[in-house]
């Protein structure tokens, strides 16, 4: 009982220690974070309009707007976008160019404004002036600058006011912008697609600094699954979980100087969860959950303590729990570990990373007033025990997929700490189904608790 109570405890914690969102993503010396209830909070820089106010920085959490119907956030430099349950795409914030897609010339607004009248939205990449958008039919669609044909139309042009589609194709999964002028996606047949601007050969050796107009294929492999773009670098990885890189920059490749300007993919050692691409330096977290980064380090950008450049992976502290990696526009980069804390390095200008202070941090600082989550992805059964929780979001019904070596107890928990459900589940079964149509939407722990000691958790959202 008393090690129930303590996990019970530690759960609460991580909901009550300050406030606890869904996701938190950074923009340039802004936060946007979006909570269970479907609301949109943000902290940090605001003189844009992009968290709903004009004053120069919000030192606390404010709520953009009033609606509670929000299911997915982006930032851009000075902007942020978001949608909506229904698919519907909203902007606010800084609309050089035209990068909010919402057809004015109007410099900034102020409040959400809706980028036409789809449904079907579902991913934006912002770099500083232009803007990449996802749809559920798998087009791809682009606004903003178009100086060096960043929106993959075969023509540039000063700006492009509304979303334009970018060529034909309709099977299109996930997009990536640099922080210039380069935008890169993928498709389900696994390989990789770019076009704008040519820093250090990023699209296509030989060409370097001249554009590419249209959409065209990066390497020749197909089985690419994520990819993070720097100003000059790209960071794709592949099915199998190894990790790559190639463009250029001083010390940005990671492979000990020998190689300064490639487009020809250069491998970073071991395998990876999580990682993401700075201007001129990267951050990534191995499958271990350790830390690593590289590259320029001259405002402590590698979170390592130091200001040295480092032209290979180093790895930054000892701790072996981070989960996920952001790096902001603006030169800081901020961290969740497996616990749902959300930590951060690097300057702190505009109180983006709430909870901190206006100094450069050259090491990771925990967000003492914010977490994620929680995720609590630990697990300490033995290797024979094997858990799975699906459909997860859910809206219905629930199973959990196990296999144990002694009986365990489960328990789902809702933010306040109140355990919404129990059952005891025997060894020698395999399966267990639960209704969660009577429960509330948002987003409750899940764990199992082995007779043996063993203690497996994780969360379920409930939509």
């Amino acid at each position: 009982m008393k090690r129930i109570l303590l996990i019970l405890s530690l759960i609460s914690g991580l909901w009550l220690q300050g406030q606890c969102y869904e996701s938190v993503h950074l923009g340039g010396g802004h936060t946007v974070a979006i909570k269970s209830d479907g609301t949109l909070w943000g902290w940090g820089r605001a003189d844009g309009g992009q968290l709903h106010s004009n004053v120069t920085r919000e030192y606390v959490p404010k709520q953009l707007g009033t609606a509670s119907d929000w299911s997915s956030v982006f930032c851009g430099s000075l902007n942020t976008f978001a949608i909506k349950n229904n698919g519907t795409l909203w902007a606010t914030g800084g609309n050089n160019y035209g990068c909010l897609g919402v057809n004015s010339t109007i410099q900034a607004f102020s409040t959400f404004q809706q980028i036409g009248t789809d449904t079907n939205w579902t991913k934006v990449a912002a770099s500083a002036n232009f803007t990449i958008g996802l749809k559920a039919d798998g087009t791809l669609w682009g606004w903003g600058q178009n100086d060096y044909f960043q929106l993959g139309q075969g023509s540039s042009s000063a700006q492009q006011l509304s979303p334009l589609q970018v060529g034909t194709a309709t099977d299109w999964v996930d997009i990536a912008v640099s922080t210039n002028r380069t935008a890169f996606a993928l498709k389900s047949d696994g390989t990789l697609w770019g076009w704008g601007f040519n820093p250090s050969s990023l699209l296509s050796y030989g060409n370097s600094n001249i554009s590419e107009v249209v959409p065209i294929q990066v390497t020749t492999v197909n089985t690419w699954v994520k990819i993070r773009v720097g100003a000059q670098h790209i960071l794709a990885q592949k099915a199998d979980g190894t990790l790559w890189i190639w463009g250029g920059g001083v010390d940005t490749l990671g492979q000990n100087g020998t190689v300064t300007v490639t487009n020809t993919p250069q491998p970073i050692a071991g395998s990876w969860k999580d990682f993401d691409a700075g201007s001129s330096y990267s951050v990534a977290i191995k499958s271990d959950g350790t830390l690593w980064s590289w590259g320029v380090n001259p405002d402590g950008e590698l979170g390592d303590g130091t200001t040295t450049n480092k032209n290979v992976p180093t790895q930054v502290g000892t701790s072996n729990d981070w989960e996920t990696v952001q790096v902001s526009l603006s030169y800081h980069t901020m961290l969740t570990k497996t616990d749902g804390t959300v930590w951060y390095w690097g300057p702190n200008n505009y109180y983006a990373t709430y909870g901190g202070n206006t100094t450069v941090s050259t090491v990771a600082v925990q967000m003492t007033n914010v977490c994620v989550g929680p995720t609590l992805s630990s697990e300490d059964f033995t290797a024979a025990s094997t858990i799975a929780l699906y459909p997860n979001p859910s809206k219905g019904m629930v199973t959990l997929d196990y296999q144990l070596e002694t009986a365990a107890q489960l328990q789902v928990i809702d933010v306040s700490g109140r355990v919404v459900l129990e059952h005891e589940l025997v060894a020698a079964e395999t399966s267990l189904q639960f209704d969660t149509t009577a429960m509330a939407p948002g987003v409750y722990a899940v764990q199992v608790l082995g007779n043996d000691g063993g203690v497996w958790r994780s969360k379920l959202v409930i939509e």
